[in-house]
């Protein structure tokens, strides 16, 4: 898979992890605004149904998955991030 996953600590992964999270969750409601005409509701914490597995919580992902999320969400980043 991917040097950088491997060459950054623990805790620099988990917080790699969460702000690609982060981004992606607000690229696809942006999409999903943009699609429907209007602004999506926010509902509380927690994992819904239809969300991909890649933004599940850190410590509800095995290691592996860890990474392939990193590296699968990693491709859909802008340049410059």
């Amino acid at each position: 898979m991917g040097l950088l996953w491997k060459i950054l600590e623990k805790h620099e992964q988990l917080a790699a992890l969460k702000e690609i999270q982060e981004i992606n969750k607000e690229q696809v409601r942006q999409a999903l605004e943009a699609k429907i005409g209007g602004i999506l509701q926010k509902y509380g914490k927690g994992r819904k149904e239809n969300e991909p597995k890649e933004w599940r919580a850190w410590s509800k992902m095995y290691e592996w998955e860890r990474e392939q999320a990193f590296e699968t969400l990693k491709v859909g980043l802008p340049l410059g991030c």
